[in-house]
This record gives structure tokens, C-alpha cells and sequence, in this order.
């Protein structure tokens, strides 16, 4: 189970970093060459608690949610001073209490006793209903339903969903947690085909759809699901759903690639296997550069959106990769040469730097996608975590212009 919660938190935790100012100099060249032991020094941490914090607009997510999973000792190294400054909703008073129960729900998630976890964050959020402690609440939840039997986990499943609920229903929710708790419904709904319910499954897993959650393959994959007897209606549900949103995020997209500002791009520099590349060479394409690296697993992730984007549209897309990687050239390069392989990765990458990474106004984090249309024009910036209908619905605006 130990290895269970810290593989979520390194996960948890390089999300986070993946984001915003964090990776700006100075910190990103000290947290790159040992993101892959993040869990086991906390240390580094210390003075930038302020800005974990900012980038989830609150100190309990951007905390408690890796100790949840992890280690207490970044929670311990960043506390002062930083919960005041972070959520203002609440008095002082009454935050300094909510911090200090979730800080020991989290020691209690840290030494395993998940259910006396849940206890103590499940009477802060009946007491303050505070969005951040639902959030967590709900993860709790999650990693207690995991270490439960089929039969038990559905009552778990079924509390965070419903506090999922209550929270997608605020109008203000930060986005890092609006992305990720329509899952929570998602997951209810297979305790639910698990226990036996076929029928409530696809009514929850249909609600989980219209909440926002995309995994469309998941779901036709689930066994769970495949044996409720039902396939045809599966397959109909997962169809709509898919339908409307690409519909939806065909709208958002338009609208993003109508605002937004464009910039000069340009690449002139060799791949992983030195061979001469330049932007240049793809105009007539809509080309797709993916900046990435082999040590974020958010980025490997949507490899493999780009990978099927560029088998369905051979002629008329390029994805190219931008590795960013610690090491000599000939070291990133051998291990981007192996992720490759062990992604199937179907189209050039190279190596990035400092100066093709600033010549992005306002980089935002890993992963992070730049569209050009067929002349070669910045038309989009996508980054963070993003579905494969978002990438196909972009690509397809492209594809249609004239």
C-alpha cells in the first residue's frame, strides 16, 4: 500500500510542478535532476511553499493532497506562514484549524490508517464544507475504496462521488480540480457494474460523461462494464457522450484559436538521430510540437494522444517532440531514444533548450502543445493535462480553414 500511495504522489507531485512559474530558473534546473525521488526529499521545498500553493490556489490541495499520498515532511516544511496568505476565505482562526486536522488526517493516510483519515477530514468538511477539504476528502476516499474488497468499496466509491458532485456544482472551483473529479463519478459507476447494479452503473457512468470525464476507451474497456450484460447500450452511451464532447470542446477551441495572439516560432536543429530539422521543411502541414519530457508522467500520458492523432492523419499532420531532459545531449538522447520505443512513439523528437522554451511568451508548464497551421503560423498553446478529443478537436479547426 506504501508503494501504492507514493506512486500516486510522485505523480501528484510532478503535476504540480508542471506548472506555471515553477518552472522558471532558478528552481527548475534544481528540481529536474531529482524529480524521480521527489517523495524521498522534501527539503528543496521549503521557500517555495507560497508558490505550490498558488499554482492550486490553496494550500490544502497543493499540500495535503501529496502527503495524502506521500510524505509529511513537505507539508511540515512549508505550513508557516503560508495558509493565510494562500486562502483568504476563512478567518485565521478557523483556517489555522482546518489545516491543522487535514495535517493530521494526512500523518494518519501516512502511517496507513486511511479510515481514521477519513474520519478527521470528513468532520472538517461537514463542518466548513470548504472546497479544498472535499477535494481531499475525496482522495482519501478513493485510496480507502482501493485497499477494500469488490464488495466493500462501493460505499466509499459512492461518498467521494457525492461530494464530487457538490463541488463540480460550485461555480468556483480551480480548474486542476474541476479536471480531475468527474473521475470520482466515473469510478463510483464501476464499484457499482462490480457490485452487480448494471443498471445504475450506466446511469452514473452517463452523469460522469456530462460532468466532464473523457475517458471514452477506458470505459468500453472496462471489464466491469462489459459484463453488465449491456454492451450495446455501453457502446450507444460512450458514443453520445463522445459526440457532445467534441461538440462542446469544438466550440471552446474555436473560440481559443479565434483570440488567440500569435508569435514567431522557428526550429532549426537536428533530432535524436542527427538529422537536420527545421520547421520550415513541414509548411502545407499542421504540425503539433509537443514539449515534453521523459521524467513527467502527465507528459507520457498524452504521448499517446499525439500517436494516434499522427496514425490518423498521416498526410496531413507532423508531430514533432521537444525533449527537455537533465544530462549530457548523448545521455537525454539514449533515454529519449528508449521512451520512444516504449511509448511507440511515430514521429521525430528532438532535444530542447532554454532558448526555444522562452521563445514561448509565457510558458506555462510540462506538457505544453504548440499548434501551426499549414503556413507555418502559431494559431494555439495548449498545456497542462488535456484530452484527445481537445487535440483532435483543435486539429480539425485547422484542417477545415481555407
Amino acid at each position: 500500500m506504501q508503494c501504492y500511495r507514493s506512486i500516486l504522489g510522485e505523480w501528484i507531485l510532478l503535476k504540480i510542478l508542471c506548472q506555471g512559474d515553477l518552472w522558471q530558473d532558478p528552481l527548475r534546473s534544481t528540481l529536474i535532476p531529482g524529480c524521480h525521488n521527489a517523495l524521498k526529499d522534501y527539503v528543496v521545498f521549503g521557500e517555495w511553499g507560497g508558490m505550490i500553493s498558488r499554482v492550486f490556489g490553496s494550500f490544502v490541495v497543493g499540500l495535503s493532497i501529496c502527503t495524502c499520498f506521500g510524505s509529511i515532511s513537505l507539508c511540515q516544511s512549508v505550513l508557516p506562514g503560508v495558509s493565510q496568505e494562500i486562502c483568504p476565505l476563512h478567518s485565521q482562526a478557523v483556517r489555522a484549524r482546518i489545516d491543522c486536522d487535514m495535517i493530521r488526517a494526512m500523518n494518519l493516510a501516512n502511517q496507513g490508517r486511511i479510515s481514521d483519515a477519513v474520519v478527521v477530514a470528513e468532520s472538517v468538511w461537514i463542518d466548513t464544507h470548504d472546497p479544498v477539504v472535499g477535494f481531499s476528502l475525496v482522495q482519501l476516499l478513493e485510496q480507502s475504496a482501493v485497499s477494500e474488497t469488490i464488495e466493500c468499496s462501493l460505499l466509499p466509491r459512492q461518498c467521494a462521488a457525492n461530494i464530487a458532485r457538490e463541488l463540480i456544482a460550485k461555480d468556483n472551483l480551480p480548474n486542476p480540480l474541476q479536471r480531475q473529479l468527474p473521475a470520482a463519478i466515473y469510478r463510483h459507476s464501476v464499484a457499482l457494474a462490480e457490485s452487480g447494479e448494471s443498471g445504475r452503473a450506466l446511469e452514473v457512468l452517463a452523469e460522469s460523461f456530462k460532468a466532464g470525464f473523457a475517458g471514452f476507451e477506458m470505459a468500453v474497456n472496462e471489464p466491469a462494464f462489459r459484463g453488465t450484460g449491456s454492451v450495446e447500450r455501453l457502446h450507444s452511451l460512450v458514443e453520445q457522450a463522445r459526440v457532445q464532447t467534441l461538440k462542446r470542446l469544438t466550440e471552446e477551441s474555436r473560440s481559443e484559436v479565434a483570440s488567440f495572439r500569435s508569435f514567431p516560432f522557428e526550429i532549426n536543429s537536428v533530432d535524436i538521430e542527427a538529422r537536420k530539422f527545421s520547421l520550415e521543411s513541414l509548411k502545407g502541414k499542421i504540425v503539433i510540437v509537443d514539449f515534453w519530457g521523459t521524467w513527467c508522467p502527465l507528459c507520457r500520458q498524452q504521448t499517446g494522444s499525439l500517436v494516434q492523432l499522427q496514425k490518423d492523419f498521416p498526410d496531413d499532420l507532423a508531430v514533432v517532440g521537444l525533449a527537455f531532459e537533465n544530462g549530457s545531449a548523448e545521455f537525454a538522447s539514449a533515454t529519449v531514444r528508449e521512451s520512444m520505443l516504449d511509448h511507440d512513439i511515430n514521429y521525430p523528437c528532438l532535444l530542447g533548450d532554454s532558448s526555444i522554451q522562452n521563445s514561448i511568451p509565457g510558458f506555462a508548464g510540462f506538457p505544453t502543445s504548440v499548434f501551426l497551421d499549414r503556413n507555418g503560423k502559431v494559431r494555439l498553446v495548449i498545456s497542462g493535462e488535456n484530452s484527445f478529443e481537445k487535440y483532435h478537436s483543435i486539429l480539425r479547426l485547422l484542417l477545415d480553414e481555407k
